[in-house]
């Protein structure tokens, strides 16, 4: 299994400044970005404030989650649609690249709604998105790999037994 990371020195400046910045100013990487589409309605309607505040909450209340920044919380209206039936959550987390991907996983149900359609971006999912990725890939190249370097094998050596990683030996002879 692949896991997230690697792409971060955590005791490198840029990353405790990133860790004072959030502390001291609240501002952060957009880790997650929920977007959160009205089947019907628009993103004022009563009820579907409600139902995103209330998914926010439990959100907002996991362990892991730095700050959840929403139309509803800010006022921001560059977080909502022109046409006003879409909006966007903007999610920090703590922790590295596995940390945040731990905790995006935990908390992805939690962005539920009914009625509302919901669809993520943001550093953590496209991760996530790129790690499954590269892991099918991996496995597809490994079912066509290992066929071929066995008939490559067989025809280098000769024969079957040959061919076997255990059969080939060598000596060394010092004179």
């Amino acid at each position: 299994m692949l896991r997230a990371g690697g792409f971060e020195d955590m005791s490198a400046e840029s990353w405790r400044v990133r860790g004072e910045m959030l502390k001291e100013l609240g501002v952060g990487v957009a880790d997650v970005i929920a977007l959160y589409r009205a089947d019907s309605g628009r993103v004022d309607d009563p009820a579907v404030r409600a139902g995103v505040m209330g998914a926010l909450e439990k959100v907002r209340k996991k362990p892991g989650v730095v700050r959840v920044t929403s139309y509803y919380t800010s006022g921001a209206r560059t977080l909502v649609s022109r046409d006003r039936t879409a909006t966007f959550v903007i999610v920090t987390l703590a922790g590295d690249n596995q940390a945040r991907q731990e905790t995006f996983e935990r908390i992805r149900g939690d962005f539920s709604v009914e009625g509302l359609a919901v669809a993520f971006g943001g550093f953590v999912p496209v991760n996530e998105s790129l790690y499954q990725t590269i892991g099918r890939d991996l496995r597809h190249a490994e079912l066509i790999a290992f066929p071929v370097t066995g008939v490559l094998l067989l025809v280098i050596f000769g024969s079957p037994v040959a061919a076997t990683p255990g059969s080939v030996t060598t000596s060394t002879r010092f004179i």
